[in-house]
């Protein structure tokens, strides 16, 4: 089959080109290219565009997250902090990389949640009395436990002072890790609002 086009459609084309029709075609294609968000398609193509970056940067933070939820369990409070100490973290991160607000203000936010996940940081390890402990072990060495005729092995009994020694410390770790949980949510309630861009 041989096509063969007609003098006429050329014709056609000559005037297109010379007339006004072709020059609104061409206006808008270029319009389009050069200014996109000021036509329909633009705006089209600027809501797609959105989207898509939005739904790539959410599939982005669920990967990140994945090694944190990996590692969540239920049974304990210590996850929820973890997971906690994160969040502040990456949105530390974020606010201090791309923030939008005032340097000065931003910079305090920053040191904000910085103060923050230290105190998380301390409410993770629960290590509140280390050198009372060790000034412990060296004083009242480890003993050996009891072993029992029916398999079970027994604590020893306290030596003279170790008791009292132990409530001591123990007391001391309990009020510095309560002074570390209202530190922190105080710190919490006063500043979270103001962490966001």
């Amino acid at each position: 089959m041989k096509v063969i086009i007609a003098p006429t459609f050329i014709r056609s084309l000559e005037r297109l080109a010379r007339g006004t029709i072709f020059n609104k075609i061409i206006g808008f294609i270029t319009d389009l290219w050069d200014h996109p968000t000021h036509t329909w398609c633009g705006e089209l193509y600027s809501v797609t565009k959105y989207k898509m970056a939005r739904a790539y940067r959410r599939i982005l933070r669920f990967m990140e997250y994945a090694p944190i939820i990996w590692e969540d369990e239920d049974w304990d409070g210590a996850y929820t902090l973890s997971m906690l100490q994160y969040k502040i973290r990456r949105t530390r991160k974020f606010i201090s990389k791309h923030g939008n607000a005032v340097k000065e203000t931003r910079d305090r936010d920053v040191k904000n949640m910085h103060i923050a996940e230290e105190a998380l940081e301390r409410m993770l390890k629960d290590d509140y009395a280390r050198t009372e402990w060790g000034r412990h072990r060296k004083q009242y060495p480890h003993q050996k436990l009891i072993d029992q005729p029916d398999g079970s092995a027994m604590m020893p009994e306290f030596r003279p002072g170790e008791r009292t020694c132990v409530k001591r410390i123990s007391n001391l770790e309990y009020k510095r890790k309560k002074a570390d949980w209202r530190f922190l949510f105080d710190h919490l309630y006063e500043h979270l609002e103001e962490w966001w861009d």
